[in-house]
């Protein structure tokens, strides 16, 4: 595609950053050129550069070792350092995550141009002492389109804990492989230059801050940054100084800079001020003046990097996490889903999280865990990362009872949103353990024997790839909205009914895990699925619904507000419209008509949170009365699932979501089933809610049929709760699936 030209300065295009790479390349001796990935869509390379001077490029590997050793080793690796010994630390720029934000990439150039070439005093100790590792454009899509996000939607500054994007996941890759001093996240813009020291607070209870073990590093850091750019006449604000309490607050370790403190990093995520190329100036400055104080106090700032995994090897209590001895993950035969299992077990290792399984079966509170399952010991270097990941989560106000808000989500737990069991053990227990390497996927089968038809439930997100995928090759797929028995089994309601075609179920089963059981008779009221095309129109800042339905073989386009209301979409080409960031008074006379003329021709509707369950409202798709929550609002909550309906038939009966800015169903049509509502009491688990009590046992789903002269015209489903949230809360990417299937049925 043709690149947005930046209106501010004369910026590098990404298409001109390779051939200039390579000219520095061949130039100067002392860089690398490296391509660590691709980006997710349009496959554009992600270019790394490595500086340092050039006898450093013949012995990467004994400094990569080292950089290892302070995690696997670290009581060595600070004996080593405390003995003097020489070695170079790695340094980390991440420039432009965020594509509307390009001052960092033409900062990270000009700061590589610098060290490739100049002979001064200031760059020989940097090339001396450090390693410069420089990810040159962390969001090349973002880049071509000057856009916040990728071309997914997805705002990858917000995907640490996710990692659905192979650009983060690249960056996390060089993290494990660099485990650098410092990370310097190239941001914009601010009207002051802002310099995070690492906030104001709250910071999560599972960062290294109780006796300011290398969080002082970031302070004195950020003033020698302040000094420069006062000299610079450049306007400084120092968070932790000049904002008050939530503006930067240290507790969400989604975006980059928090996620790498969880490495005992000094991640640091300069924000500039100016738009201009004075903007460049000032990330080249802080760059240059984070290295030379990195020079100056090497030493002293490893140790505490290898003190933090010290700690933990140690377990010690160096945290205000509640942290257990350890965290026993059933073997799959106990979970409810062996698939998401391994999708967690596989977080955890590429996080440089240590697992084990048992060897032995082991009796824990009454219950036998088999041979096989996961133990991850909590006296570990990377237990902040374990913990995190693996605990349930925090109610904030339970623990700062005056904040009035934060900067983003307040919890996250994977097996509670991932769908899988941890259960953390307090005491130590005797174990036979071996270590684990990779996780255990699913390998699937078809079941023997004679068959008219095989039935899959709807029991793991790749069922759905299969429907599309057997649906795209003209493959007749069936729908059971109710359970049904056969050959003495009884089968959940939404199973799917393929006829039989083994070789393209067995190449399902190979690729997918899935597993297909055999049915000698058709069960009676079955409906045929068909390829469906989906519009999906969501907030900016989450592009869940559309993402994940594309990766699970839908055909989706993303539409906007703005398309609707000026015609720019023809919704009567959709089957269904999923719709959270819509309003019925925004799109006009034009999107308004659009819209009604969707549903007389017989499209499906489905509303996440208020905005979806409003435009029903409003444009008489389904009338409701709903309650709210405040803005920003978020947590992880429980919910009663009715087991009998489709949508959440292979979930548990009480089960555990995501919410952001919740809504709840008072009133609906009698006609209308409650798929899904939050119990009485003790349904908050976690987040930064301020009375949750007020949403207690009521619908968070429900679906209806919408009947038009006694014919049904439109499947309708309104959810509350955020399915999908940020492409993370992979256990109920299900729940929006099954909605589709179910609402399309007509």
């Amino acid at each position: 595609m043709e690149e947005v030209t930046y209106p501010d300065y004369d910026m590098i295009m990404y298409s001109e950053i390779g051939p200039k790479l390579g000219e520095i390349e061949v130039s100067s001796n002392r860089v690398k050129v490296e391509i660590i990935g691709k980006s997710g869509t349009a496959g554009y390379d992600l270019y790394q550069v490595i500086v340092s001077e050039p006898s450093t490029f013949g012995r990467l590997g004994e400094y990569q070792a080292f950089s290892q050793m302070m995690i696997k080793d670290p009581e060595r690796a600070q004996s080593m350092i405390e003995g003097g010994m020489d070695f170079k630390v790695p340094v980390y720029i991440n420039a432009s995550i965020h594509g509307d934000e390009p001052s960092g990439v033409d900062a990270a150039i000009w700061f590589i141009e610098t060290l490739a070439y100049e002979n001064t005093e200031e760059v020989m100790n940097i090339l001396q002492n450090c390693i410069v590792v420089v990810n040159v454009c962390a969001n090349p899509e973002g880049r071509t389109a000057l856009t916040r996000q990728n071309f997914a939607g997805v705002d990858m500054n917000k995907d640490y804990l996710t990692q659905s994007q192979p650009e983060v996941r690249a960056v996390v890759e060089q993290i494990t492989r660099w485990n650098p001093l410092v990370l310097i996240d190239l941001h914009g813009y601010y009207n002051h230059y802002l310099v995070p020291d690492p906030g104001t607070g709250p910071n999560n209870p599972n960062f290294e801050v109780k006796d300011g073990l290398f969080f002082h590093w970031n302070m004195e850091l950020a003033l020698k940054c302040e000094a420069v750019l006062e000299n610079m006449e450049i306007p400084v604000w120092v968070t932790s100084r000049d904002w008050k309490s939530g503006d930067w607050d240290g507790w969400t370790p989604i975006t980059g800079d928090m996620y790498t403190w969880l490495y005992g990093i000094l991640g640091y995520c300069p924000e500039t001020h100016y738009r201009g190329w004075k903007g460049v100036e000032a990330h080249y400055w802080v760059c240059r003046t984070v290295l030379n104080f990195v020079v100056e106090n090497k030493a002293e700032m490893a140790h505490d990097k290898v003190e933090m995994f010290r700690r933990g090897v140690l377990g010690l209590d160096t945290t205000d996490a509640e942290m257990p001895w350890a965290y026993l993950i059933p073997h799959e035969s106990m979970q409810p889903s062996a698939h998401q299992l391994a999708r967690g077990i596989d977080f955890l290792l590429f996080n440089n999280v240590q697992i084990h399984s048992l060897t032995s079966p082991v009796v824990v509170d009454g219950v036998t865990y088999p041979k096989g399952s996961y133990v991850v010991l909590m006296e570990q270097p990377m237990r902040c990362m374990a913990n995190l990941i693996l605990e349930d989560g925090s109610r904030i106000h339970d623990l700062y009872p005056d904040i009035k808000t934060l900067y983003d989500i307040a919890a996250w737990s994977h097996p509670r949103l991932w769908g899988y069991d941890a259960i953390p053990i307090e005491e130590e227990i005797p174990l036979k353990l071996s270590s684990v390497t990779h996780p255990r996927y699913p390998k699937g089968e078809i079941e023997s024997g004679r068959a008219v038809a095989y039935a899959l439930a709807p029991s793991e997100n790749n069922y759905a790839i299969a429907v599309n995928t057997l649906l795209n090759e003209k493959i007749e797929v069936f729908y059971s909205e109710d359970s049904f028995i056969s050959t003495g089994r009884e089968f959940v309601p939404g199973t799917v009914v393929v006829e039989t075609n083994k070789s393209m179920l067995t190449r399902l089963v190979g690729d997918l895990g899935l597993s297909f059981a055999a049915l000698t008779q058709l069960p009676e009221d079955l409906v045929p699925l068909r390829p469906l095309t989906i519009a999906a129109c969501e907030p900016e800042n989450d592009p869940g619904s559309s993402f994940v339905l594309g990766e699970l073989g839908f055909e989706v386009t993303r539409i906007t507000e703005a398309d609707l209301s000026d015609g720019v979409v023809d919704l009567a080409k959709y089957d269904v419209f999923v719709n959270g960031s819509a309003r019925w008074d925004e799109i006009g006379a034009t999107g308004q008509a659009m819209v009604k003329n969707f549903l007389d021709r017989g499209g499906d509707y489905i509303g996440l949170n208020k905005r979806g369950a409003k435009f029903a409202n409003d444009a008489g798709i389904l009338e409701t009365t709903y309650g709210e929550s405040k803005r920003y609002e978020n947590g992880i909550v429980e919910v009663l699932n009715d087991l009998d309906d489709p949508l959440v038939s292979t979930y548990r009966e009480r089960d555990s979501v995501c919410v952001y800015e919740p809504i709840w169903f008072t009133e609906y049509p009698d006609t209308a089933y409650v798929v899904a509502s939050l119990p009485e009491e003790d349904f908050y688990m976690a987040g930064f809610w301020t009375k949750p009590g007020a949403a207690a046992g009521h619908a968070v789903a429900i679906r209806d049929i919408v009947l038009r002269d006694n014919e049904v015209v439109n499947g309708v489903v309104l959810m509350g709760i955020n399915p999908t949230f940020r492409v993370h809360p992979q256990k109920t990417f299900r729940f929006l699936v099954n909605a589709v299937y179910w609402a399309a049925l007509r």
